[in-house]
């Protein structure tokens, strides 16, 4: 969210994500990890829009 509020990107946020986070255990395989991806993005966008 931190990310959203300095005026960042959707691809910079995952790129973020992608590049920090070390454990990927309970998203393995690529549909869980883009899914995950997507979600975790979309949520943080829309809380930050609404405050």
């Amino acid at each position: 969210m931190a990310l959203f509020r300095r005026g960042a990107s959707e691809n910079d946020v995952r790129s973020r994500l992608l590049d920090q986070r070390i454990d990927w255990k309970n998203h393995t395989g690529i549909k869980r990890k883009e899914a995950y991806l997507k979600r975790t993005i979309q949520r943080a966008k829309r809380l930050v829009e609404s405050t």
